[in-house]
């Protein structure tokens, strides 16, 4: 059959086929009573009656299993969550400490505030000094300027660093009084100002004014300890700060303040900010400038 035959044949008789296919067989044929007994005589076998048990068992156990790694999961899962608060819970209870430098600022803070300031105050001045402000030089910048210095000199791992081009013989003696009330612990790393440090004094005036302050034992202290660290730029420079490094991190009080009666007694104020940066940032950025210029000056005699 080709063709149009094919096509004719379909037309006529596949509905017939699929009606025919849908229907119950009219006259079904019996089965046959030997596969009956057969099937019957298969069904009582002992290995036969054995395996169905098996097969039952093993999924009612496969079952179980199911059911007992579910639970065990459940229960695995619900020990690691209660783990997961339980340490949640810890991290709250126990916050990160605070840094040391933090710390001395905020000691520091405290004296200027005359112990008065409240936790969040401190913290307001805290980030109000971390961008720089303009504050009270006598009643503020002085106090803090002398705490954290008093801070720093209490450790014995501190490295301690006072740069300033005017220091009057009340501030010399500070810086000495508070080095000797810490002798054991306080490293005053380097002390610097230029040879004209007062404005009506000469270095070597200021400093043998405040030496003949003290009794002769501490007079030789105060030279090996403290005058032996003085560093002279030759060139002229206007930056004052204070600064402590300790285990690689350093911490800066800068001013625009000297620390001299004129900015830290007489009414004024000034700039003051604290920066905090690595100890090779601190020799770039502050140190190498001022030594620098003391270089230049050899080098163009």
């Amino acid at each position: 059959m080709k063709g149009e035959f094919i096509l004719h044949w379909f037309q006529s008789n596949f509905l017939k086929v699929l009606d025919a296919y849908g229907r119950p067989w009219a006259n079904p044929q019996p089965l046959d009573d030997k596969y009956s007994k057969l099937r019957k005589t298969w069904e009582n076998l002992p290995s036969v009656k054995h395996s169905a048990v098996v097969v039952i068992e093993n999924k009612t156990e496969v079952k179980e299993s199911r059911e007992e790694a579910v639970t065990e999961y459940k229960e695995e899962t619900n020990s690691e969550n209660k783990e997961a608060d339980t340490t949640e819970e810890k991290v709250v209870e126990n916050p990160p400490e605070e840094n040391d430098d933090l710390m001395d600022l905020k000691e520091a803070l405290q004296n200027v505030n005359k112990e008065r300031g409240s936790d969040e105050d401190i913290m307001k001045q805290i980030a109000s000094l971390s961008t720089g402000c303009v504050q009270h030089g006598p009643e503020y910048i002085y106090i803090l300027w002398k705490s954290l210095l008093e801070q720093w000199f209490k450790d014995a791992d501190n490295r301690v660093y006072i740069v300033t081009p005017q220091l009057d013989v009340d501030r010399l003696k500070d810086v000495v009084q508070l080095v000797l009330d810490q002798r054991l612990t306080a490293n005053l790393e380097a002390l610097s100002f230029t040879q004209k440090c007062d404005l009506i004094q000469n270095i070597g005036d200021v400093k043998a004014t405040v030496q003949k302050q003290y009794p002769s034992k501490d007079q030789v202290f105060i030279e090996y300890k403290i005058y032996s660290n003085i560093i002279y730029p030759l060139a002229e420079f206007q930056c004052k700060f204070i600064a402590c490094i300790k285990k690689g991190k350093v911490t800066v009080l800068q001013t625009s303040a000297n620390f001299h009666a004129d900015h830290f007694v007489k009414e004024s104020v000034d700039t003051v900010s604290f920066h905090r940066m690595s100890k090779d940032e601190f020799h770039q950025r502050f140190l190498k400038p001022i030594l620098a210029s003391q270089f230049l000056q050899v080098s163009e005699k």
